[in-house]
């Protein structure tokens, strides 16, 4: 089987959710974590509200909620690399939390850089 165009997961062996990986990122970005939710239901109904309101006044603006993201915010799913290290060998390298951490400082160098000019 060809590793081309395939998609693969590279994540860690660890347990991790959506709510440990926006945590880790708002950690290593330096930024406070959301500290309050709301009931999913209600999230979800003013998406779709935003949605209505939306396409009612013929799209001149873009909801800045919507229910495809709450939906992928609120689910409560584990990623599972087992495809990419049957098919490829791969293996994870670094925990998860070191992983963004990386991944936040190498996008602020390449910030720097394009700032710099």
């Amino acid at each position: 089987r060809q590793a081309a165009g395939q998609p693969y997961n590279v994540v860690s062996d660890e347990p991790v959710t959506q709510r440990d990986l926006l945590q880790a990122i708002a950690e290593a970005a330096g930024l406070a974590a959301p500290r309050r939710s709301a009931p999913l239901l209600l999230v979800y109904a003013v998406a779709l509200a935003m949605e209505v309101a939306s396409v009612a006044t013929g799209r001149r603006w873009e909801p800045p909620l919507r229910r495809m993201p709450v939906t992928m915010l609120a689910a409560e799913y584990l990623e599972d690399a087992s495809k990419a290290r049957r098919e490829l060998g791969w293996q994870p390298a670094v925990p998860m939390r070191e992983a963004v951490q990386r991944c936040v400082d190498w996008r602020r160098a390449v910030r720097r850089q394009e700032v710099a000019g």
